[in-house]
């Protein structure tokens, strides 16, 4: 029965609309129609009076346009598919396409179209034509040749043309009519199914969407506006829904990304005490593969954070602290922090959020400032003290006395120590700020040995060192030619201070693929393996004592490291106490 009436419903509408339209469509035709082929004629009209004009004006020698012809006019009024009259400014007719003997015509000066010409310079009128016996559309056009002189050029066609297109246009209508009757009736056997199909599409969508399938759009065009505003409010539903799962699968995931990508370790424990998100560096701190849904006693294996753990659950306070972790890569100081999780209320309590930090490198770097200070300052105050002591002896001595000269000679050294002090240290300043100049170019690895073992022959001698040069023939590196000979020379330096009397240095080299390894390898004293990792440390001795009486500062290797890495290189030294140092210094082939 429902059925049945939306259907009687439709066909009530579909009727009355189609015949309003065709009623409407009629009238508006009917009483719009000529108007507009009327005022699309006197356009047209327009154009060709001023392109008429333009030629009847084109010859120059021509100041009157009384020399015309009727065989001219009536030659452009072919063209342009009109009558033409030409009138003087007094209403004389000179010239007509439709009536050869112009004198029998009366004057136009009383003419609409004329005397509007005359005022506007255009002019129209719709009037019966006696010489014609017919309905006319007029149009005055007022043009003036080079002395001057007004001329009017009329146009002139029959309306018959336009009744016409009305004539045709009102055929169409009733065709039109016809065909929308036979479209009722055709409509009328399909509106059925064109109503009962969309309601049947949105219950099989709906059955979808409770199945969990979301971002349904039902493309049906339905031919009634209940059906419309029902299949518009189910995708607007529909699509509503798969924005909100969107967002909070974009939000979860967003969330999983940041989560994941900390370099601090988190977990998130439930009030209940079980880990429900543990990140990778958690994992990597907590040294745990398993799932992350178990119990925290289980994920943490440190009985202090344990107990830290457990009584953050139970007092549901925010709470800092640091404990000491041990990694494969040794121990580790970890800064905690425990952050109570509540609903938005604040009433109920969900747990607890953990925020493990590794501050092991910020520790080292504090502790590495406080030894900076202390060795600065031992190493400043030493040869201070040693230079005010001699000063203070040599105020209280003779100028004759012999040992002057033995005191300043000290003094001198000691002066130079500090100022080889200070330069290490602005170099290294220099350099740890990327502000020291590096000019990279061919640079011959033979010469700047040569410059080198030159500066330290004398005093290997002293030593009875041997320097066993191996390189010769090698390719060119690209490198800062300076600062290659001032990174040898600090290696050499080192190693003749290592060395004992009698002992062998040996300089050689090799390849590996685009790098050309300079080796240098001595027979000294050698080095702890437990230290060589912190041995390019600035201020770090391996032997405080042996250092500072070699006149070392412990800045060396720390410059000669970051010299290197400036120019794309690498340094890599291999030791063993009792057998020697092998400094390795990779530089780019050129």
């Amino acid at each position: 029965m429902d059925r049945y009436s939306l259907r009687k419903q439709v066909i009530i509408v579909t009727t009355v609309i189609i015949i309003a339209i065709v009623f409407l469509y009629t009238t508006i035709i009917s009483s719009n129609f000529k108007d507009y082929h009327i005022e699309n004629q006197k356009s047209k009209m327009n154009s060709q009076c001023r392109l008429i004009a333009d030629i009847l004006l084109s010859n120059k020698n021509d100041v009157d346009l009384e020399t015309y012809t009727d065989e001219k006019i009536n030659y452009l009024s072919s063209v342009t598919n009109a009558r033409i009259t030409l009138v003087d400014h007094t209403g004389l007719v000179i010239a007509d396409s439709e009536v050869p003997n112009v004198r029998a015509l009366d004057n136009h000066i009383t003419r609409k179209e004329i005397n509007d010409a005359i005022l506007k310079g255009t002019g129209e009128a719709l009037r019966h034509s006696n010489t014609l016996k017919t309905d006319m559309l007029y149009y005055a056009f007022k043009v003036a040749t080079q002395n001057n002189k007004i001329y009017f050029i009329r146009l002139a066609v029959p309306l018959s043309e336009i009744d016409q297109l009305l004539n045709q246009q009102m055929i169409s209508i009733v065709l039109v009519t016809l065909v929308g009757v036979i479209l009722l009736i055709l409509l009328n056997s399909i509106l059925i199914k064109r109503l009962v199909n969309p309601l049947e599409s949105v219950n099989d969508a709906f059955s979808l969407l409770a199945k969990g399938k979301t971002g349904l759009v039902l493309n049906i065009k339905p031919s009634n506006i209940e059906t419309k505003q029902l299949i518009k409010a189910f995708n607007n539903m529909s699509l509503q829904i798969k924005e909100n799962i969107d967002n909070i699968e974009n939000r979860e995931m967003e969330l999983t990304t940041l989560i994941t990508s900390m370099a601090n370790g988190l977990l998130y424990i439930n009030e209940k005490g079980y880990t429900k998100i543990i990140n990778p560096a958690a994992r990597k701190l907590l040294s745990y593969t398993g799932t992350s849904n178990a119990e925290y006693v289980t994920v943490i294996r440190n009985t202090k954070l344990i107990n830290i753990v457990e009584q953050a659950l139970a007092d549901k306070q925010a709470s800092h602290n640091e404990i000491m972790l041990q990694l494969k890569t040794g121990s580790h100081i970890i800064q905690l922090m425990t952050v109570p999780l509540y609903t938005h209320n604040n009433t109920d309590f969900r747990g607890i959020m953990l925020l493990m930090h590794d501050i092991t490198a910020i520790r080292h770097i504090e502790q590495t400032r406080k030894d900076l200070i202390a060795n600065v300052s031992h190493d400043l105050r030493t040869p201070i003290t040693s230079i005010a002591g001699f000063v203070e002896t040599i105020l209280h001595m003779d100028e004759d006395d012999e040992n002057i000269k033995e005191f300043l000679s000290i003094i001198y050294k000691e002066t130079e120590r500090l100022k080889k002090l200070i330069d290490d240290l602005l170099e290294l300043a220099k350099l740890e700020a990327g502000q020291l100049n590096i000019t990279l170019s061919e640079v011959s690895i033979e010469q700047v040995i040569t410059n080198v073992l030159t500066r330290y022959s004398s005093r290997a001698k002293q030593k009875n060192i041997i320097i066993d040069n191996k390189v010769k023939n090698t390719s060119s590196i690209k490198a800062d030619f300076f600062r290659v000979e001032q990174i040898l020379d600090n290696v050499i330096s080192n190693a003749l201070k290592y060395t004992p009397n009698n002992g062998v240095i040996t300089i050689s080299t090799s390849y590996d693929k685009d790098y050309l390894s300079l080796k240098v390898l001595d027979s000294g004293y050698g080095i702890d393996s437990s230290k060589l990792n912190r041995i390019t440390e600035q201020f770090y001795r391996t032997d405080r004592g042996r250092t500072r009486d070699s006149g070392g500062h412990g800045l060396g290797l720390a410059i000669v490291k970051n010299l290197i890495e400036a120019q794309n290189g690498e340094l890599i030294i291999n030791s063993e106490l009792g057998h020697g140092t092998e400094v390795i210094l990779k530089f780019m082939l050129l």
